[in-house]
């Protein structure tokens, strides 16, 4: 765990702990976090995104170029659209913002876990993924923000309990985004809907 304040540091050690997670070491700067990586080689890294001495996004780099095979979630104050691409770009698995921490970070560690990436949600840039191969723009406005992260999952190959696990939704609600969706898409079953809104099979989710 990366975060050079001791009081956020002791707060970040409670949750994890909560989630029975086993806490390997501790760093301050990203120097010291190339370190420990390098020596313990953890299933995951989590970081505060607004490190001292090198940025966040250079040590991504880092991880990057020395194969680090493991998940780095970070913890952000400035969840910005931008930041989020950038890290997404580099290979984070998640972006947590710190004043939602208590909460999302149980929810962020379940979704990484179950193989999905955790990251704000932007309106701008995920129906920009899904209008680059589909004219009907439109239809995609008129989604609600939990149509559009379900759409997203159903896109992506999820099943019903899975979106349900990482959403902390039950599976009865998820069917019923799911009719929704069929719908407002005018679609029978999700295989039409995918061939809709997803003609080139692209994924938008780990």
């Amino acid at each position: 765990m990366v975060e050079s304040h001791v009081q956020k540091r002791g707060l970040i050690d409670d949750l994890l702990l909560q989630e029975n997670m086993q806490i390997i070491g501790h760093a301050t700067n990203g120097f010291e976090a190339l370190h420990l990586v390098e020596e313990y080689q953890p299933d995951m890294v989590l970081m505060n995104a607004e490190l001292p001495a090198i940025s966040a996004s250079e040590v991504l780099d880092l991880f990057n170029n020395r194969h680090y095979a493991g998940k780095t979630l970070l913890i952000t104050s400035r969840p910005c659209e931008s930041a989020t691409e950038a890290f997404r770009r580099r290979g984070a698995a998640a972006l947590i913002d710190e004043a939602n921490l208590v909460a999302d970070l149980p929810r962020a560690l379940d979704a990484v876990n179950a193989g999905y990436a955790f990251f704000p949600w932007h309106p701008t840039v995920e129906l920009a993924e899904l209008t680059a191969s589909e004219p009907s723009a439109s239809l995609l406005h008129s989604l609600s923000a939990q149509e559009n992260r379900v759409l997203r999952y159903l896109l992506n190959g999820s099943s019903n309990c899975d979106i349900a696990r990482v959403m902390c939704l039950s599976n009865k609600t998820v069917s019923t985004y799911k009719m929704r969706l069929l719908q407002k898409t005018d679609t029978k079953n999700l295989v039409e809907l995918i061939a809709k809104l997803n003609p080139t099979g692209k994924a938008f989710l780990k």
